[in-house]
């Protein structure tokens, strides 16, 4: 059992930590929903650039932790991995962090290139995540959706339920998603 522990590729384990001035002298810009750098100097800020955003993200759910308290778990899109396991690995003994509706939800320090593309965000005042889980989820589902506008009209897609339609844009892939509707247009 201890062997399959050993053999299991990194996973960004997230904890909520106290980041004061993160968000301060950037006010006025608002940040895409993701992960970002975090710029550390005499006042730590957050890098304008996103490392990686919502709908770079292919699956989502709510999980709990090793304590029992609530997870939110993702994986980064096939498309943006290398770019996740470069940026991650820039980042060694530095922080990044995940904001959300412009606010740094969790800011942990990378201890190592993150090739899996696995991320578990946890937080001490872990209540909020069931809600912020939801709206990443909307997100996710909102930015499939637009590109297959008018396309259930036409498909076997019209005959599921929206619980099975939610699902399948869970599950999908944004850059895919948006080469194959770019293909039919």
């Amino acid at each position: 059992m201890e062997a399959k522990k050993a053999l299991i590729m990194p996973v960004l384990f997230l904890c909520a930590v106290s980041f004061s001035g993160c968000m301060d002298n950037r006010e006025k810009l608002h940040y895409e929903n993701g992960w970002y750098h975090v710029i550390q100097g005499q006042e730590d800020s957050i890098a304008r650039e996103p490392i990686v955003t919502v709908k770079d993200i292919v699956r989502l759910r709510l999980d709990s932790d090793y304590f029992g308290k609530y997870a939110i778990v993702g994986q980064i899109s096939k498309h943006k991995l290398k770019r996740w396991g470069d940026e991650t690995e820039k980042a060694i003994g530095q922080k990044i962090a995940f904001v959300f509706n412009d606010t740094v939800i969790t800011a942990p320090q990378v201890n190592c290139r993150i090739e899996s593309g696995t991320f578990q965000i946890t937080s001490l005042s872990d209540s909020s995540l069931p809600a912020i889980f939801e709206a990443l989820r909307k997100e996710k589902i909102g930015s499939i959706e637009v590109l297959f506008t008018g396309w259930e009209k036409d498909s076997i897609y019209n005959t599921f339920s929206q619980e099975q339609k939610d699902s399948i844009r869970l599950s999908m892939d944004y850059w895919d998603a948006k080469a194959i509707s770019q293909g039919f247009e």
